[in-house]
């Protein structure tokens, strides 16, 4: 599903594009290599007894993984998943940086958060 819409939403960006200028096209095609990934599409999956597990990370540009809510340890659990499927821990998994924090995303979550719990001083 995620690829196909991907796929759907390049083709409409290309076709605008048409006559835009190099400069252009090669932002739009930097911005669906680089800067779009898959997460959270679907932003939840139900389990048949009820339960739903939400999207936790990207595992590479192609896996997702998708956690219970009541997990303990949801960064931990990624991290034994991504040893146990011999994937690359270093904070990069995916191989086109889609894992990788930048400074500009990191400052986004924590601002985020502490949108979202207001009693937060520190």
């Amino acid at each position: 599903l995620w690829l196909a819409t991907w796929s759907a939403m390049g083709k409409e960006w290309t076709g605008r594009l048409v006559g835009e200028g190099k400069r252009r096209a090669i932002a739009a095609r930097d911005s669906l290599q680089g800067a779009l990934s898959p997460l959270g599409f679907p932003f939840v999956v139900p389990r048949q007894d009820g339960r739903l597990m939400a999207a936790a990370d990207n595992l590479t540009p192609y896996w997702g993984a998708y956690l219970p809510s009541e997990t303990a340890d949801p960064r931990g659990l990624l991290g034994r998943l991504s040893a146990g499927l011999n994937l690359s821990t270093s904070g990069t998994r995916a191989a086109n940086g889609a894992s990788a924090l930048s400074g500009t995303a990191l400052a986004d979550r924590m601002e985020r958060y502490v949108r979202l719990h207001p009693y937060v001083r520190t």
